[in-house]
């Protein structure tokens, strides 16, 4: 049988899982608690924000990875490795 949990377990691994650590995520479910039972959206959004930055961070680096591979085979003739 499948593993089934309350609303609030289901709410911290969701949380855990997009990055916030155990603190942070009790500390928004508390919150979530103490008003209409829905998160802070404002919260959510700035940890989406920071995961973005990471991502366009990222691929900047891919970018400057990519560009540096082109111009060695390039400058080699052409031979890849």
């Amino acid at each position: 049988m499948a593993n089934v949990c309350d609303k609030a377990e289901c709410l911290k691994q969701c949380l855990t899982d997009a990055g916030y650590d155990e603190k942070t995520a009790d500390e928004l479910i508390r919150l979530s608690d103490n008003g209409n039972g829905t998160l802070p959206v404002q919260t959510l959004k700035e940890k989406r924000r920071e995961l973005l930055d990471g991502i366009h961070k990222k691929q900047k680096q891919l970018d400057c990875l990519d560009y540096l591979i082109f111009q060695t085979e390039n400058k080699n003739g052409g031979t890849k490795k």
